[in-house]
């Protein structure tokens, strides 16, 4: 039986049909002259998928709670998932799902079939058990950073746990000739080529960086690179357009979905318990600043992009929390990465305030 990409929303099975494929004829929805590969040839990812996250509950569910429950079955709860399949004809995805993961049914495989699935470790709770565990991990080894041990910290909170996601969180869209923007306060009009980072020396702690180690923050555009600094009304603002010279390699922390099941093999379920962990890690970049933060207050988003720096990324994309409509990066180190080519001078004409009663 002869598949193509039209079958599918996923981009990882969209690209590996695209790439394997062959032009012929599909047998699920008969386009004619598309590239097309054996449906058998997408076993493997479907049964790390499957065999990875999900059970069907006659396999494992207490026959009293069997005879009540109402579920999905496992077509079903593929495409509510990860919304993998173009067509939302049951009768298409389930002949899809018994081609590829049943292609010689024996009567016990069709028992299974037709029975409910669910992901096994959310019906015992064990998702939920080890999400808490790790957000109390994350929190104790913040107050141990923070408060007691700096260098050799003794809870053991496992920061290699993101090596699994970083792959997927690399942003390709800062190529070559890429716009970002940095703003700077001054009664003047800055030179463009002093609107880089500031000398290690005068470097003062931020999100990403400790005190002495100078990064370059920029911003997706001019207002939000404005807004990063919080000028008051009739102060003057440099703002220098910095252009990427190479590609840059950098991780994007603000959008951290899983993207397609089938990117991560046989170690799914790993990324799925784990999740919650990252966004807990992208949390501490992109949560406002208050007035009286200090310099220790930011030792766990330092943590974060130090171990992130060290893996040989370029730097961190994070949500800026001044403007909703915009990002930041944070470059570990400019050189060679980017230069600024303008600067242009603004006043602030007004600033506007928004606020919320507050009990």
């Amino acid at each position: 039986m002869k598949i193509c990409a039209n079958c599918f929303n996923d981009p990882f099975l969209i690209n590996f049909i695209n790439k394997k494929g062959k032009k012929g004829e599909c047998n699920y929805c008969e386009k004619k002259k598309v590239k097309c590969v054996n449906i058998i040839e997408l076993e493997p990812f479907f049964s790390n998928l499957i065999d990875g996250l999900y059970n069907a509950v006659i396999n494992f569910m207490p026959l009293e709670e069997l005879k009540e429950y109402d579920g999905e079955y496992l077509w079903e709860l593929i495409q509510n998932e990860w919304d993998i399949f173009s067509s939302e004809d049951i009768e298409v995805q389930e002949c899809i799902i018994t081609d590829i993961y049943f292609p010689s049914m024996s009567h016990e495989g069709k028992y299974i079939l037709e029975s409910y699935w669910v992901r096994e470790y959310q019906y015992w709770g064990l998702d939920a058990e080890h999400e808490e565990e790790n957000k109390k991990a994350w929190e104790l080894f913040k107050e141990e950073l923070i408060s007691k041990n700096r260098f050799f910290p003794e809870k053991n909170f496992d920061i290699s746990i993101i090596d699994l996601f970083l792959p997927s969180l690399l942003n390709t869209d800062f190529k070559v000739g890429s716009s970002l923007f940095r703003s700077r306060l001054n009664n003047a009009k800055i030179p463009a080529d002093q609107m880089g980072k500031p000398n290690h020396k005068l470097a003062s702690a931020g999100r990403a960086n400790p005190r002495g180690i100078a990064y370059l923050y920029l911003a997706s555009d001019r207002e939000t690179a404005i807004a990063e600094i919080r000028p008051t009304k009739h102060t003057y603002v440099t703002v220098g357009e910095f252009i990427c010279t190479k590609e840059l390699q950098i991780i994007d922390l603000t959008s951290i979905s899983l993207g397609s099941p089938f990117q991560y093999g046989k170690k799914i379920y790993d990324y799925v318990i784990n999740r919650s962990i990252l966004l807990q890690l992208g949390h501490e970049l992109s949560k406002p600043i208050i007035s009286d933060t200090s310099d220790i207050d930011y030792l766990p988003s330092q943590y974060i992009c130090e171990y992130i720096k060290n893996k040989g990324y370029d730097g961190i994309k994070y949500r800026s929390s001044v403007n909703i409509k915009g990002f930041n990066v944070v470059l570990f180190d400019e050189q060679d990465k980017v230069v600024c080519n303008s600067t242009t001078f603004y006043r602030i004409a007004d600033v506007k305030y928004e606020f919320i009663e507050e009990s």
